[in-house]
């Protein structure tokens, strides 16, 4: 009986076969259900020989060099957090807005207003008055102070001419009186230089003859925001 000749295997190869064989078992046991947070310590400190980390302050990115067992190395970036900023950080969209905003509404009036557009805070959470006023304070954004006299509000201006605050919004669809809003759904700010303007004078004694005339009701509840 004769038995095939094969050539003995050099350690070498056995070591490398060994290698590609951790490498191929490595994301198994990684997201086995059994292993440990321990354990998952224990084969980074294996396979990982050090990381260099070298932070660039003028573009806010951590450069990381991973200098692996046998030689191989991996370079990444990452972003820095600049001062502040947390992995929650509210979207700059709304951080502008929330600032707009707070120059015309007191924080309770912000946060359902935020809520009604569908926007979230940065962990998710639908707004409250409390979560509008730390968002204020990181920032350093002014508290409402009041209503500066040049803006008035639909309400405010529908006192001073004496009509409803419907037929103020008419009047600005119908662009006989300039008002504007930091977004859709946000209150209407009329400069009060509007109110002199003669064409406005002349729409309102329009609306009040016609008032008189017929005596309509006047409801301010209608939806005066949009």
């Amino acid at each position: 009986m004769s038995t095939a000749n094969s050539a003995p295997r050099s350690p070498a190869t056995g070591a490398r076969r060994s290698e590609r064989s951790k490498r191929e078992d490595l994301p198994a046991l990684w997201n086995a259900d059994t292993t440990t947070t321990e354990m998952r310590k224990q084969v980074v400190r294996t396979v990982i020989e050090e990381v260099i980390c070298d932070v660039d302050e003028k573009k806010f990115l951590v450069d990381l060099t991973i200098h692996w067992m046998g030689g191989v190395h991996t370079q990444i970036s990452v972003k820095k957090n600049r001062t502040g900023e947390h992995r929650y950080a509210t979207d700059l969209s709304t951080l502008e807005l929330v600032r707009r905003l707070s120059s015309q509404l007191p924080d309770q009036a912000i946060a359902p207003l935020l809520n009604r557009l569908k926007i979230r805070t940065g962990k998710g959470n639908t707004w409250t008055r409390d979560r509008v006023r730390s968002l204020r304070n990181d920032h350093r954004i002014p508290a409402y102070q009041g209503t500066p006299d040049a803006l008035l509000t639909l309400q405010q201006t529908a006192q001073r001419l004496g009509i409803c605050a419907q037929s103020v919004r008419s009047l600005i669809t119908r662009q006989i009186l300039a008002g504007s809003q930091v977004v859709a759904g946000a209150p209407w700010m009329i400069p009060a230089a509007e109110l002199e303007k003669e064409e406005v004078i002349e729409a309102v004694r329009r609306i009040k003859q016609r008032v008189n005339r017929k005596h309509p009701r006047c409801d301010d509840q209608g939806e005066i925001f949009q």
